[in-house]
């Protein structure tokens, strides 16, 4: 099977404070509490700095998801380029680079992730598998939000 390829945006503009985004995504404390994997979250480990990792497993019901990250570009308050991959029961189902943007507007904040991926095993013709990790970022933006308010 050929991986399957492709990239999505999302765009979400938030009513808080640039410096309260930049410490949503940056310190360890804040950042579990919305970039964890949901349910029951095994373990979790982060260091936000270029060649710094991102390390989370948790079982979703009877799937054990890891994801592993390294942070390839930090620019602080501006922008965060991440490489990961994503395993599902030991399975490396995906792999890809996000890149978030952050641009003040007074008091709000917009945050821009743009993700490149290549799904390496997939569950029918994949359409599924890709609307599930756009939905699942969408989730984490919702949960980054929870956590500001």
């Amino acid at each position: 099977m050929r991986p399957i390829h492709g990239e999505f945006e999302l765009v979400r503009d938030v009513p808080v404070r640039l410096e309260r985004i930049w410490q949503a995504y940056t310190d360890p404390a804040v950042r579990r509490g919305w970039r964890s994997v949901p349910g029951s979250s095994s373990t979790y480990a982060v260091d936000v700095v270029p060649g710094g990792s991102e390390h989370t497993t948790g079982r979703l019901g009877t799937e054990v998801v890891t994801s592993d990250a390294t942070f390839l570009d930090v620019v602080p308050e501006q922008r965060i380029v991440t490489a990961y991959a994503v395993s599902v029961d030991d399975v490396r189902r995906w792999a890809g680079l996000a890149t978030v943007t952050l641009e003040a507007d007074g008091d709000d904040t917009r945050i821009t992730h743009h993700e490149q991926y290549a799904f390496l095993a997939v569950t029918g013709d994949g359409a599924d598998d890709v609307a599930h990790l756009r939905g699942g970022v969408q989730l984490q933006l919702n949960r980054l939000q929870a956590v500001l308010d």
